[in-house]
């Protein structure tokens, strides 16, 4: 039968599974393996098949917390071999620390069963009622012990708009900060979706990552780096946050500036140049009439001309920078 050293273990925390794979690109065979949990629950052995072996949690009760729906945390160990099962050919110990120091625990609410996720997001959102843009920031940290991700199903951030707006959603796709403009009076809503993938192997224990593997016997002279173990863990996103908007009275208090400046400018030529003057409140009573029409329709959710009225007031009130 073709030898292999290498056992990839797979926390599938996407699909409740623990997921063992024993062989490598070009060796695969059936093998052996007994699996201790951190609370000491031992497994009967387990015949693995080339290929995946589905660990599914729901058939064995001992891999999780007493909810049944989330992965026991701390110290796993994976005792395994290669050949037939009265005899060792290639055995190996590897062993995996899922704790919440490595892992930091949190849960995503709303899912039929809820499921672990190892990444807790932070996610903010900044307004700029002036120029009517949103800014979503996504500031998390998505590496993990040294080991960057994969996205085994792609990142999106989803902002949905107050009822009524258009758009009603806003699908970011990349991480950093994205704008969404124009924005309205309401509650604006982010939603993260995906799922990563972060792989390890036992040979980047200089950098502390929480696998070890012990080889126990091996009949393949050729053991190498190579050959060691990988530990490897799939998760879901948890995160989003919500964000309220009122434009009605941020937007006066941006554009306060530029209508007191136009105010002073017209009490100052009042005592000095009066057709000047007579320009200046011109603009002060348009400038004015604006500010109402901006307000209603902020209140009522009408982009195009909420847009137009703020700006007419910057052109109104010679407005370059009122914040």
């Amino acid at each position: 039968m073709p030898q292999s050293n290498i056992l990839h273990v797979i926390f599938d925390l996407t699909t409740s599974k623990i997921v063992l794979e024993l062989g490598d690109q070009t060796a695969t065979g059936a093998g052996y393996v007994t699996i201790t949990t951190p609370n000491n629950d031992t497994t009967a052995e387990i015949t693995l098949a080339s290929g995946s072996n589905n660990l599914t949690w729901s058939s064995y009760p001992e891999f999780t917390d007493t909810s049944g729906e989330h992965l026991l945390r701390g110290l796993w160990s994976f005792e395994w071999r290669e050949g037939a099962s009265d005899t060792t050919t290639d055995a190996g110990l590897v062993t995996v620390n899922f704790d919440a120091a490595n892992f930091p625990a949190s849960t995503i609410e709303g899912n039929v069963d809820n499921r672990d996720s190892i990444i807790s997001s932070s996610i903010s959102m900044t307004l700029d009622c002036f120029s009517s843009e949103l800014s979503v920031i996504d500031s998390t940290n998505y590496t993990i012990i040294e080991a960057s991700p994969s996205w085994s199903t792609p990142y999106s951030n989803t902002v949905y708009s107050p009822p009524n707006v258009s758009p009603l959603s806003t699908a970011i796709t990349v991480q950093g900060t994205s704008v969404i403009t124009p924005v309205y009076t309401g509650t604006y809503s982010s939603y993260l979706t995906g799922a990563l993938s972060y792989s390890w192997e036992s040979k980047d224990l200089i950098l502390g990552n929480p696998i070890t593997s012990v080889i126990i016997q091996d009949d393949d002279a050729n053991i190498g780096v190579d050959d060691m173990s990988k530990f490897e863990v799939f998760s879901e996103i948890d995160g989003g946050t919500q964000f309220a908007i009122d434009c009605v009275s941020t937007s006066l208090c941006q554009i306060w500036e530029c209508i007191d400046a136009l105010n002073i400018r017209y009490m100052d030529l009042s005592c000095t140049n009066e057709r000047l003057a007579k320009i200046e409140k011109d603009k002060l009573e348009r400038a004015m009439q604006l500010i109402t029409l901006s307000e209603n329709a902020l209140k009522c959710g009408d982009s195009d001309k909420a847009t137009s009225y703020i700006d007419e007031i910057k052109t109104v009130t010679n407005c370059i920078n009122c914040s």
